[in-house]
This record gives structure tokens, sequence and C-alpha cells, in this order.
């Protein structure tokens, strides 16, 4: 059973949560807002300091560890955590909430820990069930009035029709930046496609539509595929201090950490206009 999510689909998004985005480094950790700005360290939390975080907790197969990650992965024999996890002490799996044991392992998904950090580790205080992420992204501004029309999604012609809208939008990465499907205006259903277009979304707004002519919000993206799959590759997907991905909705490049220490900060800086980093914990 796996428990980690990723894109399925090209056109679809997949959730991500707790992001800092770096145009001026916007750190948003669950829900709290911290700007640091290029010219500014982010700095270390200090041994004592208390400490939150939001991710799974997932104990290691020979069960002497337990880890908070930001999600897991589980392709073969019991679920293990992602190298973006921080080490936790004192958890008692019958106190946490959703704790499931498979394989002979322990773990429970989407909970949200506190404790006391010691330069290296968490001391659990407390531990709670965390809300689950949306499964689509929200409709931007733009494409409020888009939430109204609701006509023929997930039809089969519609869901046919987004082959064409597929292969014209992720065939020409210089064009667009990419294309999602966001939420509806009810807590039920599908909501519009949206397509990311580099330059007049409205040079191209005609033939989208011949080939979907369905809800369809076109915006203007900053960054295209190409150059955020290039920033993507020249970070890496997949580190020993991060993993990477590109995100449509907020077009940049996800960069998930277990904590954005002064030495990560240097190294990211570079690239502050075209990503986006998620860490996994911060101050309480």
């Amino acid at each position: 059973m796996g428990i980690d999510q990723g894109r399925t689909l090209r056109a679809i998004w997949s959730p991500t949560a707790g992001l800092i985005a770096v145009g001026l480094l916007v750190v948003v950790c669950v829900g709290v807002m911290l700007v640091i700005r290029p010219n500014i360290a982010a700095g270390q939390l200090g041994a004592g300091s208390t400490v939150t975080g939001t991710g799974y907790l997932i104990e290691s197969a020979h069960g002497r560890q337990v880890q908070l990650c930001l999600g897991g992965s589980r392709l073969v024999g019991p679920p293990s955590c992602s190298v973006v996890a921080i080490p936790v002490e004192g958890v008692r799996w019958n106190a946490v909430p959703g704790a499931t044991r498979d394989d002979g392992v322990w773990y429970a998904t989407h909970v949200t820990v506190r404790g006391t950090w010691s330069g290296s580790k968490i001391t659990l205080g407390s531990v709670s069930a965390a809300p689950l992420p949306g499964s689509l992204p929200p409709v931007p501004n733009s494409c409020i009035r888009d939430l109204r029309k609701t006509s023929g999604i997930a039809s089969p012609n519609s869901e046919a029709a987004l082959m064409p809208l597929d292969a014209e939008v992720f065939d020409d990465p210089d064009r667009y930046a990419g294309a999602w499907r966001a939420e509806a205006a009810s807590s039920e259903g599908l909501g519009p496609m949206v397509v990311e277009v580099v330059g007049k979304p409205s040079a191209v707004e005609p033939m989208l539509r011949r080939l979907y002519p369905y809800p369809l919000c076109l915006v203007g993206a900053k960054l295209s595929e190409t150059e955020l799959n290039s920033t993507l590759n020249l970070l890496g997907r997949a580190t020993q201090d991060w993993r990477a991905d590109v995100d449509y909705p907020s077009n940049r490049v996800i960069v998930s950490v277990a904590m954005l220490t002064d030495a990560l900060h240097r190294r990211l800086e570079p690239y502050r206009d075209r990503i986006i980093v998620r860490q996994l914990i911060h101050p309480a």
C-alpha cells in the first residue's frame, strides 16, 4: 500500500501543503508566514526551542526510531520515510491519531507534532490529527467566473477532450507552463481546467477553446515548463537535503526540506525567483 501521492497525469495537480514562496523567500508553514529576504540568513532553531511540524510519523523497519516526514513511500516492504525527515522521541502509538501497523511497522499519516527541539531531533510533547490536504488546488482569482460553468465537466466527451489539450500544452513547453484541474465551487465534483500560458493568453485562447469546449480558464505564467524543468534538473529531484518537483498551480519548483538552515538558504538563494520551499518543522 503506497502512502506517497504524486502526479498520475501530466495535467492533474498533486496536492502540497506548508509552502515557502521564494521570491522574497516567503515561508508558509501550516498557516504561519515568515518573510525571509534574500540578504538575510534563515537562521537555525536553538536547542530547547518549541517546534511544530505536520507530516507522516513512520517507524523504522527495525522499530528503533520514529521520524516525522514530508510524505512516505512503500514500493516493496513496509512504509518508510522520504529523505525529508526528523527523528522524534517519546512517541506512544496508542496516543497517535490514525496510527496503523503494517508489516510490523507503525505509521500515521497527516498528523501535527509539537515538541522540544534538541538540535537534531524532537522530543514529543503532543500529537494531533492534521486536516487532510485538498485533492485539488483552488481556482485562481481570475478564473472565479469559470466556477459557475459546470456544463459537461467529467462527461465522457470532456474527458476525451483532455487528450488533445494535454498534447497541445505539454508538447510546447516554451509556450505553456502546464495545465491542471481546479477545485469545484462546491465540495463535490470538478472545477475548470486551468492552462498557464507564457505571454498573452488571448493569443492562444480561441485554439484552446476549440480543443477543449468545456469550462476552461487561461492564466498568464512567468516561467515556462522548459524553465521549470531546467530549474528542477539543476536542483536535483532528490538529494540528501531535499526533494523537489514542479508545481503547476504556483508556477514554481517545490523544494521540500526538513528545516531551512543558513547553509540551505545560501544554496537555494540563487533560485529564489523560481522555487517554493516547503519545510517540515518551524518554531511553534
